[in-house]
């Protein structure tokens, strides 16, 4: 069952993800200093986290360009910035953290995505919440559900806790892939096809979305979320509202 709780937040929940990790691929933990094909490589046990890597939160920057993808944080770092957030979010259940967990990395390998871009996304758009319910537009317009917020998104099933967190996730990667198609781009092309490519699928993931406005020359809201989150940012504070 997955109802057993914890509220030992920071200490207890890093060394348990990282205990966990060591059983999924190390090819879905990308460590941002390597060869971006090296996301892909076939599974083997994953890299422990370093002692030296920064683990404390970064604050929001107002960025003019979306930065390239070796410079994001690793995916392990960034999973520890927003652990807290994450089990906060799901009222202490470190199954359920596990599970998300679980679900990026594999989300991620199988769909052949950054795993970084799918919980930076999740963060934005649920804090890592598995039962967020489901917000559908006043003008009638298609619903947005589960952690990931996407049409289609599922919704948490606390007596299948596993499948549902997995399916949820899933439907992420289907509507990130689903942008990247419309854009013209394979899903292993993404990182390695420069700024404004970039930039383009993500607009188009956040019209998926249902946030979407369309295309423009500046850096959007939620394009400014999502770079602050693969640098590090946890969410606090006052966000875009200084850059907008």
């Amino acid at each position: 069952m997955h109802s057993f709780k914890t509220y030992s937040f920071a200490a207890a929940l890093v060394v348990s993800s990282t205990a966990h990790s060591r059983s999924l691929p190390s090819a879905l933990i990308n460590n941002g200093h390597e060869a971006q094909h090296q996301i892909f490589l076939p599974p083997t046990e994953s890299r422990k986290l370093n002692a030296n890597d920064n683990i404390a939160a970064q604050p929001y920057v107002c960025h003019t360009t979306f930065p390239p993808s070796a410079s994001w944080l690793p995916f392990e770092t960034l999973w520890c910035v927003n652990a807290e957030q994450i089990l906060s979010s799901n009222g202490g259940d470190t199954y359920i953290t596990h599970y998300i967990q679980s679900a990026l990395l594999s989300t991620g390998f199988i769909y052949r995505l950054d795993p970084r871009l799918l919980l930076a996304s999740m963060m934005e758009a649920s804090r890592g919440k598995a039962s967020a319910p489901c917000a559908c537009p006043a003008d009638g317009g298609e619903c947005v559900c589960g952690i990931m917020q996407v049409p289609h998104g599922g919704s948490f099933n606390e007596k299948d806790a596993e499948k549902s967190v997995n399916c949820m996730i899933g439907a992420g990667g289907d509507a990130l892939m689903h942008a990247m198609k419309t854009e013209g781009l394979k899903s292993d092309a993404l990182l390695l096809a420069g700024e404004s490519r970039m930039r383009d699928v993500l607009r188009r993931f956040e019209k998926v979305a249902g946030k979407g406005k369309g295309k423009g020359e500046e850096m959007g809201r939620f394009e400014m979320y999502l770079v602050n989150r693969l640098m590090g940012w946890n969410g606090r504070g006052k966000g875009s509202d200084g850059c907008l």
